[in-house]
């Protein structure tokens, strides 16, 4: 497998054969109050960068929960193929509102989740000056700012080096002027530790900048999925290839800048 980076995010590729998919869904139901949250979900999640996008109450964050083990379907199955094995972790959540834990420093926080054989002084010390943290090592989160604990969060998450990053608003109250830099960090991170990404955002324009592969979900539907291109609006219809033009508008966008 060899990975390529391009300015929309990091494409994997797999001569020979075609990718084993990180997850497979058929016919997945979530039960919900007033609705199923998830309805009647087919779809393979395949290695590279996946976004989930959808508006509020669309079924994003039931379907990471799924992703990540913490429901199971009502109906249907899903398939992990993205275990844990030896010396690494399969599958790395960062939840919404970053779960941090309040009595370990910032620098702990990625020592805790390193893998043994990581060279574990060097890798911390890049993310910490990556993510602009350097100086604050030692503090606990308590004395960070939101967007210093969404850094945080981040940084914990690449330190893991799991195979998979399940990722719910990353980088929320982060600033628009270093929103970039910190994500050229975490697309070079995915790709020296081949590391695949799920991305659940409401910023369409990181989205359209970071994305190979897209979900959306409408209701508990899944309206669209497959690859972030021009030719998916051919594929969908109503308010999805309306989301799907205003993505790929933000894609032109980003590729003239």
């Amino acid at each position: 497998m060899r990975y390529r980076l391009h300015k929309a995010g990091v494409l994997f590729e797999m001569f020979g054969k075609m990718t084993t998919p990180l997850w497979t869904l058929k016919n997945v139901t979530l039960r919900g109050t007033h609705r199923p949250r998830l309805n009647n979900v087919c779809c393979e999640i395949q290695p590279g960068i996946t976004a989930v996008v959808g508006d509020s109450g669309a079924g994003k964050s039931s379907l990471l929960n799924l992703f990540v083990g913490f429901e199971h379907p009502d109906q249907g199955e899903i398939v992990c193929h993205c275990a844990a094995t030896r010396g690494q972790l399969g599958v790395y959540w960062l939840p919404p509102g970053d779960g941090l834990w309040s009595h370990l420093s910032v620098q702990q926080h990625l020592e805790i989740v390193r893998t043994p054989a990581t060279d574990a002084g060097s890798m911390i010390d890049q993310l910490l000056t990556q993510f602009d943290l350097s100086e604050l090592r030692r503090a606990r989160p308590d004395d960070l700012s939101q967007g210093e604990r969404a850094r945080l969060a981040m940084a914990r998450a690449l330190a893991s080096q799991a195979k998979v990053l399940v990722l719910d608003e990353p980088l929320v109250h982060t600033s628009i002027l270093r929103q970039t830099n910190y994500w050229q960090w975490v697309r070079e991170h995915a790709a020296q530790q081949q590391t695949s990404l799920v991305i659940a955002s409401h910023d369409l324009e990181t989205i359209a900048r970071e994305a190979d592969q897209l979900l959306i979900l409408e209701a508990g539907q899944l309206a669209y999925s497959g690859p972030l291109e021009p030719t998916a609006r051919s594929h969908s219809s109503g308010s999805a290839s309306e989301l799907l033009g205003r993505i790929l508008n933000y894609r032109q966008q980003h590729a003239k800048t």
